[in-house]
């Protein structure tokens, strides 16, 4: 079990990887690849699950890994 903390989360997640996605808008929550679903273009901007706000890929300064 990872426990990963961003500026408004804490997390609790049984995935092996790291973060693929943070949201830059309202909630600030990251997210891993299997949450995310495009099915458009590559060109998409995906949205945020959550807030409906924008996602940028996820960096090592983004979260925090607590465990």
């Amino acid at each position: 079990m990872k426990i990963i903390k961003t500026e408004n989360h804490i997390t609790m997640t049984a995935e092996t990887t790291d973060p693929k996605y943070k949201c830059i808008s309202e909630c600030k929550k990251v997210w891993w690849e299997t949450d995310i679903h495009i099915e458009a273009s590559i060109l998409e901007i995906p949205n945020c699950p959550m807030c409906g706000g924008v996602l940028k890929v996820a960096s090592k300064q983004d979260y925090e890994r607590l465990n």
